[in-house]
C-alpha cells in the first residue's frame, strides 16, 4: 500500500475504526492512569522501570488492536485500521506527555508506530490464507 493511501477514509468499515479509536483512547487512559499512580505510589522509586513499561505499553497495545482491527476487517487496509485508530491515543499522550519532553515525544511516536506494525502484521496473516 502506498503512504499517501493510509490516511484515506474511502472503503475503510467506519464501525471498526470507531471500534479502534475507542480503544486506543481507553488503552492510553489506562496505561498512562497506572504509571502515574504507580509513580505517586512508589514515590518516584520505581521511575526507570514504570517508564519502560509506559514505552512497551505504549508500543504493545496499539499492536494488538491493530492486529484485530485489521484481522476483523480483512480487507486489505490493515494499516490504515492501525494507523489511524492511533489518533485518539496519540492526542491524549501529547496532552499528557508532551510537557515532560523528549520522552513524551518517544511516546508520542510510539503509539502510531505500534498501530502501523499491527495493521502490517494483521496483513501478512491474511495473505497467507
Amino acid at each position: 500500500m502506498p503512504p499517501r493511501h493510509l490516511f484515506t477514509l474511502q472503503g475503510l468499515n467506519k464501525w471498526i475504526l470507531g471500534l479502534g479509536l475507542a480503544a486506543n483512547l481507553l488503552w492510553a487512559f489506562f496505561i498512562l492512569s497506572g504509571t502515574f499512580l504507580g509513580l505517586a505510589a512508589s514515590s518516584g522509586r520505581l521511575a526507570t522501570l514504570l517508564q519502560l513499561g509506559l514505552l512497551l505499553t505504549s508500543f504493545g497495545g496499539p499492536f494488538l488492536i491493530g492486529w484485530l482491527l485489521g484481522a476483523l476487517a480483512a480487507d486489505g487496509r490493515g494499516p490504515s485500521y492501525g494507523l489511524i485508530s492511533t489518533l485518539s491515543a496519540i492526542l491524549l499522550a501529547a496532552f499528557v506527555l508532551l510537557p515532560v519532553g523528549i520522552y513524551g515525544v518517544m511516546i508520542v511516536l510510539t503509539l502510531p508506530l505500534g498501530g502501523l506494525n499491527g495493521g502490517m502484521y494483521a496483513e501478512r496473516r491474511n495473505i497467507r490464507k
